[in-house]
């Protein structure tokens, strides 16, 4: 039987950066207080416009040791 090794993992993140005053703006602050009491979440990372996930993985890609 063959056998698979890891060996390397890359990441790559939006640049963009939604703050907890901007989520609450749009979803109201009783929603968001609840959501960021339970997951301890404070800003969430989102995608440019344009920006899709093939050009996060190319990204992470890019970081792999050659």
């Amino acid at each position: 039987m063959r056998s698979s090794n890891l060996r390397a993992v890359a990441h790559a993140l939006p640049s963009r950066e939604l703050s907890y005053a901007e989520v609450e703006a749009r979803f109201g602050v009783k929603e968001t207080a609840s959501i960021a009491k339970m997951s301890g979440i404070r800003n969430r990372r989102v995608v440019s416009p344009g920006q899709t996930a093939s050009d996060l993985a190319l990204a992470a890609a890019q970081r792999l040791p050659a």
